[in-house]
């Protein structure tokens, strides 16, 4: 018996691959939708990054940072604590810590 004989052959039908790359597609679309959510916020100025010492970037979460996406320890965030803007922008960047507004939600300090 030789060594060609032994390999195993994966084959796939027109149809598997036409099913997984739909669904990579997908999942790169879902990243990207993520992705331009996250930098509308920033560039909007409705989130304000703060960056570190040496400019060093937190771990994004999923595998945005394989698009390129940066991570961010923490963010301030002009939307007050627990409304639901700041909910959604928290799920949007859940590797940082965010903080609230506390100006618009009653507390001066």
């Amino acid at each position: 018996m030789t060594l060609q004989a032994l390999k195993p052959r994966f084959r796939f039908t027109i149809r598997a691959l036409l099913v997984l790359m739909t669904l990579l597609a997908l999942w790169c679309a879902y990243s990207m939708n993520w992705i331009r959510q996250r930098r509308e916020l920033v560039r909007s100025g409705v989130v304000k990054p703060a960056m570190t010492s040496k400019g060093l970037h937190a771990v994004t979460p999923g595998w945005l940072g394989m698009f390129g996406e940066p991570g961010y320890f923490s963010l301030m965030v002009d939307a007050p604590h627990g409304s639901p803007e700041f909910d959604r922008i928290q799920a949007l960047f859940s590797e940082a810590r965010c903080t609230g507004n506390l100006t618009q939600s009653g507390n001066p300090f």
